[in-house]
């Protein structure tokens, strides 16, 4: 099951001269929970599957911490290194966790796939004729796996990527999941 954990608001466009996706992430309108948890947060931004994005991968792209707010303002733009066809790819994804800035807990993640990610020119900013970034309000959510078929094919899926490895072996710790049946 999904549980909405509240919205982000970002800006994404690939920028064909660049060679690079760029981000934009504005703010974040997340739900009340305990004050002091859910409002000190950074976002953390990847492109998915690592294999694929490779020198993207070689950094962190992470924003600076916002602090005492369920509404924080970030305006922080990533210039993530990227090739147009890897974009195209089944399950390519930009993937955004919201983190609390003190304990790295998770609030929520949300995703965008790539392939609705539009391709830009030089003249992103002033063609009025020309593709637009995407902008939108992504939902954060906290996906719980309860179904061990899924979880098995997810894994295997992702095995060629330490990252998700390193996450599956984590889920299945946290969820004390028998993966074996």
């Amino acid at each position: 099951p999904e549980h909405k954990y509240g919205e982000l608001t970002l800006s994404v466009g690939y920028i064909k001269e660049k060679a690079a996706l760029e981000a934009t992430v504005f703010q974040a309108r997340l739900v009340e929970g305990k004050k002091s948890y859910h409002s000190d947060t950074l976002v953390y931004v990847w492109l998915l599957p690592q294999l694929e994005f490779l020198e993207c991968a070689k950094r962190k792209h992470k924003t600076q911490g916002e602090r005492g707010t369920l509404e924080p303002i970030y305006n922080h733009t990533f210039l993530l290194p990227s090739n147009e066809d890897s974009l195209k790819l089944d399950g390519a994804v930009l993937l955004l966790g919201v983190y609390n800035s003190n304990s790295k807990h998770l609030v929520g993640v949300g995703l965008v796939p790539c392939k609705d990610i539009p391709i830009l020119g030089e003249q992103r900013l002033l063609n009025e004729t020309g593709p637009k970034r995407l902008r939108r309000d992504i939902t954060l959510t906290q996906i719980v796996v309860t179904n061990r078929l899924l979880y098995r094919e997810l894994a295997a899926r992702h095995s060629h990527d330490h990252e998700a490895g390193r996450f599956f072996r984590y889920l299945r710790k946290k969820l004390h999941m028998d993966i074996t049946s």
